[in-house]
């Protein structure tokens, strides 16, 4: 059975699935994603990307959407900041605990 690793723990597949699923069901997901998303453009991390990927274009004309999205990736995940990235996980572990209690 494949596993991930997530920060740092070894996360079997079906596990992942279970607690994406479960995440999705209960509108968790959907609430934490709003969240991010919100907090996100609240940063300027939205606009610095979008900036980013239109001066990619530019800078190399004619460009495959797919191409922008490769190269804006690693930075885009590189560049949450790291108060955003530490509330999702937080708001996350607190799904998870509340779960394990149940």
């Amino acid at each position: 059975m494949p596993s991930r690793e997530i920060n740092g723990s070894s996360v079997s597949a079906e596990m992942h699935a279970e607690v994406q699923r479960r995440l999705v069901e209960s509108g968790e997901w959907d609430r934490i994603s709003r969240l991010l998303h919100s907090k996100l453009n609240e940063s300027g991390w939205a606009d610095r990307l979008h900036d980013q990927a239109k001066e990619l274009a530019r800078s190399k004309y004619p460009i495959a959407v797919q191409d922008i999205t490769e190269d804006v990736r690693s930075t885009a995940i590189a560049e949450v900041p790291e108060e955003i990235r530490l509330d999702v996980l937080a708001k996350l572990r607190h799904y998870l605990d509340s779960q394990l209690e149940k």
